[in-house]
């Protein structure tokens, strides 16, 4: 969820920063050499991205309505009640997803209430009938589905007014095996690697997957 909000929130040159640093540890000097950058350019992009990926304390309150609304959200989705789902979604609602390259996922974020809805729809009914799980994910209420689509941790941003603003699903089984390992009742399940239903890389083109299990 968080390198979501890395792709959607930060520019190119801050997010290379920012990666290149704090997860993989180069020097400032470093990283201006690689970007073709001055050392304070570079310094001044880090401290804008650690400011933008910040995600501020949530109340009780906020996060019991994001609860309510996330419940709401998913017996919509789940019931195929696609006008349900139209009404819960802000008008500027973006949804966005990561499948690694690995599985079927939006290349681009999803963007407006009737594309989002619609997006959300047709992911229900390739997953079909299965699974959910009902987690913390990075402190909010999330889900975790298992169907015919294979693995996929969601959760959702509710804004003032109580509408979805912002839909996050992760579908990559390289990032899902350790969340699906420790979810109880899980055990008798193939895991995301089996599972995954279709694998491609950006050209759609099939691809062996990089994880422990070869998938059948």
């Amino acid at each position: 969820m968080g390198f979501l909000l890395l792709l959607e929130r930060l520019t190119p040159i801050e997010r290379a920063v920012l990666v290149l640093h704090d997860a993989l540890g180069y020097g400032h000097d470093a990283i201006a050499g690689m970007l073709d950058r001055s050392e304070a350019a570079c310094r001044q992009a880090l401290h804008r991205a650690r400011g933008h990926v910040t995600v501020p304390a949530r109340r009780e309150g906020d996060l019991a309505r994001a609860a309510e609304v996330t419940g709401r959200f998913l017996a919509a989705g789940a019931g195929g009640d696609v006008e349900e789902l139209l009404a819960m979604l802000s008008p500027e609602v973006v949804a966005l997803t990561d499948g690694g390259g690995i599985v079927h996922a939006a290349m681009r974020p999803v963007r407006g209430a009737t594309s989002v809805g619609r997006f959300v729809a047709n992911l229900v009914a390739r997953y079909g009938p299965g699974e959910l799980f009902q987690v913390e994910l990075n402190g909010r209420p999330g889900v975790v589905v298992h169907g015919g689509g294979g693995w996929a941790a969601t959760t959702i941003d509710v804004d003032g007014e109580g509408l979805v603003s912002a839909v996050y699903i992760v579908a990559n089984p390289a990032k899902l095996e350790r969340l699906v390992a420790q979810l109880p009742g899980a055990d008798g399940l193939a895991g995301p690697w089996e599972s995954a239903a279709r694998f491609r890389h950006r050209r759609g083109r099939p691809v062996e997957p990089s994880g422990p299990v070869t998938p059948r």
